[in-house]
Formats: structure tokens, sequence, C-alpha cells
């Protein structure tokens, strides 16, 4: 039908957009050799909501194309994660281990099916909270710097088309 060609013609365009729209702002932090102004915080909580994304549509028994877009978005934010440790002054990685620790159990308890079925509506709903959440730590880290430092214009308006789609 019509309709359903068009919706998945949109979760294609979604899927694709995933892919790299993280691209400019990676581009940026190499271009420059640093992440002044990047608040490490952001994409740590993109990438604990991308995965509960994930996690309750591969739950659900979902295709692909309902969660794929969660693997790739991953994949970008833990780069441009690493990107802000490596390129930033003083950070010590011995500190953010155990995020990377419980990000790690997290991860092998929902894909060995250790979480209990009921927490899966909670992961679900929490996702946008999430993303909301997500944007605070950079927005204030803007405000007490005055300025945006190496943020991607780009970056932050695939974000908001990719939301309206």
């Amino acid at each position: 039908s019509a309709k359903q060609l068009v919706l998945n013609g949109l979760n294609l365009v979604v899927l694709v957009g995933a892919i790299a729209v993280k691209a400019p702002q990676l581009l940026k932090i190499l271009a420059a050799g640093n992440a002044k102004g990047l608040s490490e915080l952001t994409p740590a909580i993109e990438i604990i909501g991308n995965s509960f994304n994930a996690a309750y549509f591969i739950h659900v028994g979902a295709p692909f194309k309902n969660w794929g877009e969660a693997v790739f978005l991953n994949i970008q934010c833990a780069v441009q994660l690493l990107l802000t440790w490596y390129y930033t002054p003083g950070v010590s990685l011995i500190m953010r281990l155990p995020f990377v620790c419980l990000y790690m159990a997290f991860l092998a308890a929902v894909y060995t099916d250790s979480v209990p079925a009921d927490v899966y509506p909670v992961i679900s709903l929490s996702v946008a909270v999430l993303f909301t959440a997500a944007r605070a730590p950079q927005i204030l880290l803007n405000f007490k710097q005055g300025h945006t430092g190496q943020l991607s214009l780009v970056t932050y308006g695939l974000n908001v088309f990719g939301n309206m789609a």
C-alpha cells in the first residue's frame, strides 16, 4: 500500500541519517584537534538512551528498521565521547572506567535476557527523558564558557530534523 511505502521510505531516511548525523561533529573535533566547549555528559547520556531504545525494540521482537538507528548513533556517540576524553587535558580515564563497566554490564544483562520483562516498558519511557536531559550539560557548559567551542551546528540541526521525522 502507499502508506506502507511511505513508512518504509521514512524508516530508510531516518536510518541513513543516523549513520552520519554525528559526522560533522566528529570532523570538527578532529579538524580542531580539541574538544573545547563539548560536554562529555551529553554523548554519555545519549549512549544510554540509544541503548535503552534498542534494548526495548529488540526485546519486543521489532525488526532492525525500528532500532537500527540506535546502533549507528551509539557508535558515533562512543567515538565522540572517546575523542572528548582524548582531547580534554587532565581527563582521568580511570575515573571513567566505572561508567564503561556499568554500561558493559547493562549490555550483558539486556542481551542475555537477564532483565525482567516488566522493566522494558520503563526503559522505553525513559528514552525521551534521557535525550532531553542529555542537552542540559551542553547548554550549561555553553552558558558557563560563553561560547559553544567545537559544537557543530550542523549536527544539532540534523538531530532536530531527525526528531521531526
